[in-house]
C-alpha cells in the first residue's frame, strides 16, 4: 500500500511538472528527471532528452538570427538595386537629350558646309566623333543593364535560398558577391571616365 501511495504521488508530481513546463521540453523533461530519481534508467534517458532539446533549441534560434541577418543583407541589396535602375535611367535620358542635341548641330553643320569645303571636312570630322559617342554611350548602357539583371539573379537566388533554407548560410558568400559586383560597376565607371577624358582632350 505504502508503495502504491509512493506511485501515485510521484504520478501527481509528474503531471504538475508536465502543466508547469508547458510549451518548454528541455524543462518539462529535467523535472520529470528530478522527480524520477537521477539515479534510475528513466530518468538519466530524461536528462539526455532534456540536453538533446536544449542543443535543438539553441541550434533553431542560431539559425532564425542568420535568416534575419540574411533578411537584413537583402534589403540593402534590394535598394542598391533601386539605386542602380535609376542610374541607368539618368543615363538613357541623358544620352536621348544628347543625341537630340547632336542632330540638331548636325543640321548646322550641313547647311554651313554647302558653302566651303573647309566646313564640309569639319562636318565629316564632328559625325565621326559623334558615332562613336553613341556607340561607347551604348556600350555603357548595357553594361549597366547586364549589371542590373545580374543582380537581379543573385536577388531571386538569395530569396529562394531564404525560402528552402534547412541550415545556416554563410554571410562571407553574400559579401564576396557583392564585391565582385561592386567591382565590375567601378570599372564600367572607370571606363566611363577614361572616355570622358578622352573626349575633353579632343575636344
Amino acid at each position: 500500500r505504502s508503495r502504491k501511495q509512493s506511485l501515485e504521488k510521484k504520478v501527481g508530481e509528474m503531471m504538475l511538472a508536465i502543466q508547469a513546463g508547458a510549451g518548454d521540453p528541455a524543462e518539462t523533461l529535467s523535472k520529470l528527471a528530478e522527480i524520477l530519481d537521477g539515479g534510475e534508467m528513466v530518468a538519466g534517458i530524461l536528462l539526455r532528452a532534456a540536453e538533446l532539446a536544449r542543443q535543438e533549441k539553441s541550434s533553431a534560434v542560431a539559425l532564425q538570427g542568420e535568416k534575419e541577418r540574411l533578411a537584413e543583407k537583402l534589403v540593402k541589396v534590394e535598394g542598391e538595386n533601386e539605386r542602380l535602375n535609376d542610374q541607368l535611367w539618368e543615363m538613357k535620358l541623358s544620352a536621348a537629350e544628347g543625341l537630340s542635341a547632336s542632330r540638331k548641330e548636325i543640321e548646322v553643320y550641313l547647311r554651313r558646309s554647302e558653302a566651303s569645303e573647309v566646313l564640309n571636312e569639319e562636318l565629316s570630322a564632328r559625325l565621326s566623333r559623334l558615332v562613336k559617342e553613341r556607340r561607347q554611350q551604348r556600350e555603357y548602357i548595357k553594361l549597366l543593364e547586364a549589371s542590373v539583371a545580374r543582380l537581379g539573379g543573385q536577388l531571386r537566388g538569395h530569396d529562394r535560398g531564404l525560402r528552402i533554407c534547412d541550415g545556416a548560410l554563410h554571410r562571407r558568400e553574400v559579401d564576396e558577391q557583392l564585391v565582385a559586383f561592386r567591382r565590375s560597376t567601378e570599372f564600367a565607371a572607370a571606363e566611363r571616365w577614361d572616355y570622358s577624358l578622352a573626349s575633353a582632350a579632343v575636344g
